[in-house]
């Protein structure tokens, strides 16, 4: 894990602007999903809930193919949350 990897600016720009999730910079980071999580409430990085954006939903389920419980376990919420 790099530093910059922490970086207020490096993670709005990873999960605002590029849309990544917790889980992929997490992944990517080789750290754990809270971790992130404690980065972003540390650098104040409104965390809005991704599965309400319809076109970040669409691309995740209809482009990428992704499984509804796939997506509701990254969003953590239910997967009738995703399916309604």
């Amino acid at each position: 894990m790099d530093r910059r990897d922490r970086d207020a600016d490096c993670l709005r720009s990873r999960y605002v602007q590029r849309g990544e999730s917790a889980s992929e910079i997490a992944e990517a980071c080789g750290v754990t999903d809270s971790t992130v999580s404690r980065w972003l409430d540390r650098h104040g990085i409104e965390r809005e809930p991704k599965y309400k954006d319809r076109d970040w939903l669409c691309d995740q389920y209809v482009e990428r193919g992704r499984l509804q419980q796939d997506i509701a376990d990254d969003c953590d919420v239910t997967k009738s949350t995703i399916s309604h």
